[in-house]
């Protein structure tokens, strides 16, 4: 049986809390982001496209802690772990490792400014022998305060 781009929509849907925040620095400033998300999938049959989601996040300054915050974030039901972190200049890097169902692996990155960050993460789901591999792309951008 193969595993259903539609099937892993609904995994999207659970994933996707966006939390934002950065770690060890301070140049991402609290306030008002619009958030653009772009999701693929793709399996040995093609690739699929989830429409883009826009929403609005406010990042105060007590979350500007976790750069894994910046990225989409998976449901408490997928127990995810994020792992090797890995600060650098403007940005960071880490790992993702999700138990749920489907089991999820990957890594992901972000990028920032002042009033802007970006970043990317690349999922394997696997599903009993299925695989599917999922991207999802991210921009924001401050509006103001919150």
């Amino acid at each position: 049986m193969r595993m259903r781009i539609e099937g892993s929509r609904t995994a999207l849907a659970l994933m996707f809390a966006a939390g934002t925040a950065v770690a060890q620095t301070d140049a991402l400033q609290p306030g008002l982001y619009e958030v653009e998300l772009r999701t693929q999938f793709s399996d040995a049959q093609g690739e699929s496209v989830v429409p883009v989601s826009v929403v609005r996040r406010c990042v105060s300054a007590t979350e500007i802690q976790s750069p894994e915050r910046l990225a989409p974030n998976f449901s408490a039901a997928a127990a995810c772990v994020w792992s090797a972190h890995r600060p650098e200049p403007g940005g960071a890097s880490w790992t993702v490792d999700c138990q749920g169902d489907p089991v999820m692996r990957g890594e992901a990155h972000v990028r920032w400014t002042k009033d802007r960050y970006a970043g990317e993460t690349r999922m394997v789901l696997r599903r009993s022998a299925e695989r599917m591999n999922m991207t999802q792309q991210y921009t924001a951008h401050r509006l103001g305060g919150c």
